[in-house]
């Protein structure tokens, strides 16, 4: 399923125009986005957090 979320992600539609497209069930491919989300959010974690210096 992770392969289609990748493809959905590329193809630019949105989750229900992609899940009709491919005969796929709305519900269960979004539960499978937020699956993928979060076992990939470790690749995007280093870029989400900035050091701040404090001036005193």
């Amino acid at each position: 399923m992770f392969q289609h979320v990748e493809n959905w992600k590329r193809s630019g539609l949105t989750q229900a125009f992609y899940c009709e497209d491919q005969n796929l069930k709305a519900p269960t491919f979004s539960y499978s986005v937020l699956k993928y989300q979060r076992q990939n959010i470790h690749l995007d974690s280093e870029s989400a957090f900035i050091t701040i210096k404090k001036y005193s």
